[in-house]
């Protein structure tokens, strides 16, 4: 049947680690700025104090993010880890972006959580550094338990493994792989919901794939005009931003005026085929055998149980694209 359905809606757009371009990253006042500039989702990152409080930071160690060094200069350098929760609520997590910011906090998950509750904004949580936190995983998943309930709430990480631990522990929260290059095989990461890459190595061809697959792509971290535009080109769902305010007055722009701005909401979004009902027939046998798989406790050997040209015929050329990405 040649029926094409084409979808119309725009991205989603994630503040990373709030706005972080107008607020001190990764605080409550960057949530806040986020929720005000009308982003679908916030993202944070996660470790664990050393008494075992999730809390919101980026870095290994506190050093950039808050006045540690100017105060403690012989721990300047220690891991998150190394401080009791009391410790880094003590600490100046603003005054380095600006001093209207003087005196904002490192938050907890739980005040993260609060603090979306009233909008219904999203949260996009990454997992961080899951290794140096051996119990991370498991006091997120406490802390999810207890104060995300009818939150919309996805958690990402580059480490599959914390992810699998994760949803071990609270399976009907979706799980997300980030990776830094669009993966060959999308279809291979079917056991999450989510393959999230960085922009410049996205194409319409490896979403279009991954959805297939059942997966949603949420691209990182897509900040200029030229960037957006082309993450909401290739049909991704979700745009991972510093700057959520630009993000939805370019893809706004798009869905207002369909000419505007290249077109993107359109194309972006472009109708399936003949040709796509038969290669999600290809998708969904390799995902078949994933499933089955897991069920049976053979893990990832399914792999080996799908035949050489289906997964050949699901590969992607990334190619050269000049950028390199930075840290998500």
């Amino acid at each position: 049947m040649n029926e094409h359905i084409t979808t119309m809606r725009r991205p989603r757009v994630v503040a990373h680690r709030g706005a972080s371009a107008v607020a001190p990253e990764n605080t409550l006042a960057a949530v806040t700025a986020a929720v005000a500039r009308g982003a679908d989702a916030v993202e944070v990152d996660v470790q664990s104090s050393r008494d075992g409080v999730p809390i919101i930071v980026h870095d290994a160690d506190l050093a950039r993010t808050t006045d540690l060094r100017k105060r403690r200069p012989d721990r300047a350098n220690a891991p998150v880890s190394a401080f009791t929760y009391a410790e880094i609520r003590s600490l100046d997590a603003g005054s380095w972006f600006g001093p209207a910011y003087a005196g904002e906090r490192v938050p907890t998950l739980e005040q993260v959580l609060e603090t979306l509750r009233p909008s219904g904004t999203g949260l996009l949580l990454e997992l961080k550094n899951p290794t140096s936190h051996p119990h991370l995983v498991a006091q997120v998943a406490e802390v999810l338990g207890c104060f995300s309930y009818g939150a919309d709430v996805t958690v990402q990480s580059f480490d599959g493994e914390a992810l699998r631990s994760f949803g071990r522990l609270v399976p009907d929260v979706p799980r997300a792989l980030l990776v830094r290059n669009a993966p060959r095989h999308p279809v291979l990461e079917a056991w999450a919901s989510a393959v999230n890459p960085w922009h410049g190595s996205v194409t319409s061809a490896y979403v279009r794939r991954a959805q297939l697959a059942g997966l949603r792509t949420s691209v990182w971290t897509a900040n200029s005009r030229t960037a957006i535009r082309r993450a909401a080109d290739a049909g991704v769902d979700a745009i991972i931003t510093d700057r959520p305010a630009r993000a939805l007055s370019v893809l706004n722009q798009a869905v207002s005026h369909p000419g505007a701005e290249a077109g993107i909401a359109c194309r972006g979004h472009r109708a399936r085929t003949v040709a796509d009902a038969e290669l999600g027939q290809q998708v969904g046998d390799v995902v078949a055998h994933r499933l089955v798989a897991e069920r049976e406790g053979t893990g990832d050997r399914c792999v080996a149980q799908t035949s050489r040209h289906q997964v050949q015929h699901l590969e992607l050329s990334i190619g050269e694209l000049g950028e390199r990405p930075r840290s998500a």
